[in-house]
């Protein structure tokens, strides 16, 4: 039977009133359910309600079925759905999501405004997704971006810089496209402080048994033209003010132990030779110093070579492979009467022999006199 009431308390927490039936003055009905759809902003002391009375034996096993003088409720839900927490969308659309604005308080998502048209292919982060045939969310390996029409990342409007705070780690390799046809990498930058700078700073640590390298790289032409160059290391070190420099070197190398272990032979600069192909050059040359004289230059050199002492044979010069010349060092030259630090490969089979001098009235038999011809 339906009958007309009057609510006089409400219990949230299970989600019962209290109900006083229309023409009961001194009895009210207790622990009465509520339609669970009535949400229970609308359960009011005071409004009216219709009851329903299931058993006409038992008055408490009733419901209320509505609550006269509240609105209806808005997006026509409960404005808590604490169900959402954490919910797994499945690969199946969803759809009918209300927007933030229809008073519902998502608390897992938060700041998301779903539109109220529907929204469809939502899925879980551990099923793959697909961008053009490519995954975007991969279970095994994160986040994905694979090939698309367009960029995958590109700066809002022309002009502006993609920032990353942070180290950028990658563990494969890092290939840039050709920004220019004639730099594939391009440096440019002006900086202005009171330290040092380096338009490219390169270090490596070998931790495991292979070798290691600086800078490794090679310049190779496989173009058709003729009479072009190939340079392996180009650069220019330029001086462009007013002010006078300390120095200005084109390149400076250092070769440094800086532990217990040795090494066998220690280079400079070690020049090698090559030629595998059927070309031979018309003129091989290891090191060429061009005329650096210059018209306000105090003092120039073509090649300076400062004394080596540290060893017991020490040698600042040695050309060939007998040697043919060979210029000693302090650490093997002690300066003597008649005696120069420089060898000379004498004889059809050649000797190395020290030149010497003598005055001409002291020359013996035996004596061998160096002449110009």
């Amino acid at each position: 039977m339906i009958h007309k009431g009057t609510i006089r308390a409400y219990t949230p927490a299970t989600h019962t009133a209290s109900v006083q039936l229309t023409g009961s003055i001194a009895h009210h009905l207790t622990g009465i359910r509520v339609a669970t759809n009535i949400p229970a902003a609308a359960v009011v002391a005071g409004r009216e309600c219709t009851f329903l009375a299931l058993d006409p034996n038992n008055p408490t096993d009733g419901l209320v079925l509505s609550i006269q003088g509240a609105l209806p409720p808005a997006g026509g839900g409960t404005t808590d759905h604490a169900a959402l927490t954490h919910l797994a969308y499945a690969d199946a659309g969803h759809t009918g999501f209300a927007t933030s604005g229809h008073g519902h308080a998502h608390s897992a998502l938060t700041a998301l405004d779903y539109a109220s048209a529907a929204h469809t292919d939502f899925c879980s982060l551990a099923t793959a997704q697909t961008i053009t045939a490519q995954k975007l969310i991969d279970s095994a390996v994160g986040l994905r971006f694979g090939h698309a029409a367009g960029p995958l990342l590109q700066a809002a409007a022309s002009g502006d810089d993609l920032t990353l705070t942070g180290d950028l780690a990658v563990s494969g390799h890092l290939g840039l496209a050709n920004i220019d046809a004639k730099y594939p990498i391009y440096l440019a930058k002006t900086i202005s402080n009171t330290s040092w700078t380096a338009a490219l700073l390169a270090q490596i640590t070998q931790s495991g048994s292979g070798a290691a390298y600086g800078v490794y790289g090679f310049a190779k032409h496989t173009g058709v033209a003729t009479s072009q160059n190939i340079l392996g290391l180009y650069f220019d070190a330029i001086h462009q003010n007013a002010y006078q420099l300390s120095n200005l070197e084109v390149m400076r190398t250092t070769a440094r132990i800086s532990s217990a272990g040795g090494v066998d032979t220690l280079y400079g600069i070690h020049l090698i030779f090559t030629y595998t192909g059927a070309g031979r050059p018309t003129t091989a040359i290891g090191i060429d110093v061009e005329d650096p004289s210059y018209p306000s230059a105090t003092t120039t050199y073509g090649l300076r070579i400062y004394d080596v002492g540290y060893a017991s044979s020490s040698y600042i010069l040695e050309l060939g492979p007998s040697p043919y010349l060979r210029l000693l060092g302090s650490g093997s030259w002690t300066p003597a009467a008649n005696r120069t630090p420089l060898y000379l490969a004498e004889g059809a089979t050649p000797t190395l022999r020290q030149v010497q001098w003598k005055a001409g009235n002291a020359l013996v038999a035996g004596d061998k006199v160096m002449v110009l011809v």
